[in-house]
């Protein structure tokens, strides 16, 4: 049966959408990194080296969305860290975009990266790590997204386990994407 949409019959492309005011994927920009990125940097959020995107809004009421993902691993058989969207905009400073609420003594963060052993060795492993985040940035200024990590312990790393020295090991891209969706 085929497809109708605003008197186009057939496959319909965006461009062929029309009354359509909201919601319109405008543009698109992505940073694919694929080699591993490693700090023993403690205590202190430090930049993922190659996980950034940029990109300029076409209107400061348009929102941008940002997805992160990619894998985690750590040196440490007990090592606690955690990651950040961070947003920088031309001239400005560097913020966390979305984080947890104030709780207690805990640390305030977008993701968890956190490797327990629990008897085991985690430093073999990795764990996934995905953020979905629709910012509001109010700006046509150039926009930086990036990923940062605070490492309690050990050496951390994205991009895959922290060791290599064996085929049960793994090594992964990372990938940061930015959308500007009409407002």
């Amino acid at each position: 049966m085929p497809i109708v949409l605003n008197g186009t019959t057939g496959d319909i492309s965006g461009s062929s959408l029309t009354g359509i005011d909201t919601g319109k994927i405008l543009q698109v920009k992505q940073t694919v990194k694929t080699s591993l990125f490693s700090s023993s940097t403690n205590n202190s959020q430090v930049d993922v080296t190659g996980v950034n995107v940029s990109i300029t809004p076409s209107s400061a009421s348009n929102k941008i969305l940002v997805i992160c993902s990619g894998d985690y691993g750590n040196d440490n058989n007990d090592s606690f860290q955690n990651l950040y969207l961070s947003r920088t905009i031309t001239g400005g400073s560097t913020t966390d975009v979305v984080i947890g609420d104030t709780r207690g003594s805990a640390t305030r963060a977008t993701m968890n990266a956190t490797l327990r052993s629990g008897g085991g060795l985690s430093h073999n492993v990795t764990r996934h790590f995905s953020c979905h985040y629709l910012d509001s940035p109010n700006t046509t200024s150039a926009i930086e997204y990036k990923l940062r990590m605070l490492i309690r312990n050990g050496t951390g790393c994205i991009g895959g386990s922290s060791s290599s020295n064996d085929a049960w090991f793994t090594s992964t891209p990372t990938f940061i994407t930015a959308m500007e969706v009409a407002a």
